[in-house]
């Protein structure tokens, strides 16, 4: 009985903190809405050009803060598929607000090395391999033994 009960007041306090972020998170959004964006940041940008985000971002420096256009720049970001996170930060600054793309490439394969291949011939190998590299890495689903 004492177990239950405090199971209960733990899940109480969780989602009394849960809805106590989200609701602070949306007055913090709607506090910035309506603000002139003074600059516009992207980092974390290694192997992709900063061309390749402005084609598909719209947020510009001069334009007024709008969480819509934010959220619409962020799933054209994903859309890229270059990507493994994005994150936006939005901070405060005395003239308006500051828009920061935060990215984390994917990773890319660069070099792949057949050791102790003894089915396939050297040029199917390398031909394999050149096809390969530069490409995206992408995580594979292997199933469970």
């Amino acid at each position: 009985m004492k177990k239950r009960y405090h199971h209960r007041v733990m899940k109480f306090v969780f989602l009394a903190v849960l809805v106590t972020v989200f609701s602070l998170s949306g007055h913090l959004a709607f506090a910035q809405e309506g603000k002139k964006i003074i600059e516009v940041v992207v980092d974390g940008l290694k192997n992709v050009p900063l061309k390749n985000v402005w084609e598909v971002t719209k947020t510009r420096k001069g334009q007024i803060y709008k969480q819509e256009a934010i959220d619409s720049d962020l799933r054209s970001l994903f859309d890229l598929n270059l990507f493994s996170s994005i994150n936006i930060d939005v901070s405060d600054k005395d003239a308006g607000v500051k828009v920061a793309f935060i990215v984390v490439e994917k990773m890319i394969i660069k070099q792949i090395d057949f050791k102790g291949n003894k089915v396939f011939k050297a040029s199917a190998s390398n031909a394999l391999a050149l096809m390969l590299t530069s490409s995206l890495l992408s995580p594979l689903i292997l199933p469970e033994k």
